[in-house]
């Protein structure tokens, strides 16, 4: 379920994107399998401001439990790009339903790799693992968030991940 005050056509494509992200995440992964029953709510503020609000001004994307123990993904455009921030946040609520204990490495680790999902709407190849600069720059120098030292440490293990997959 998609909550937004985005255009009709962003919001169709956003729900196109998290269905498209989701299966290849599920076949990568975790060899197809299904999570749970039942629809997962997306939150999308068209504005960053708005999320900016509900946590801090750098970040583009949360996952949340909510008081029924559902998840609430909550994103907005970012300079990194919708799908980053959309399979970002998409990989944490997948990954969780298959590992729910998760050091923050790992969870992070898991959410960074899946990020990369890229492919051809409408193709049939798919990408996964391409290092992004922006993230690379991010694990090297440190998050303005969390300090350099805390993030090299968690995540300097995603610089020795394979490369790009294949996957049709």
């Amino acid at each position: 379920m998609l909550l937004t005050d985005a255009s009709a056509a962003t919001a169709q494509a956003i729900v196109n994107r998290l269905e498209r992200a989701r299966a290849v995440m599920l076949m990568v992964m975790w060899g197809g399998q299904t999570t749970p029953a039942g629809r997962m709510r997306v939150i999308h503020f068209a504005r960053a401001r708005d999320l900016a609000e509900l946590s801090q001004p750098a970040i583009a994307g949360l996952v949340e439990t909510d008081a029924f123990g559902g998840h609430i993904v909550a994103t907005t455009d970012s300079s990194d790009g919708m799908d980053v921030v959309l399979n970002h946040e998409l990989a944490h609520r997948l990954s969780v339903h298959f590992m729910a204990r998760q050091p923050r490495w790992v969870a992070e680790g898991i959410a960074c790799y899946l990020e990369t999902v890229r492919g051809e709407y409408g193709g049939d190849r798919l990408r996964v693992g391409e290092a992004s600069t922006r993230r690379m720059d991010y694990l090297r120098w440190g998050s303005s968030i969390t300090g350099a030292l805390a993030d090299q440490q968690r995540c300097s293990r995603l610089q020795s991940l394979p490369g790009p997959r294949v996957a049709r």
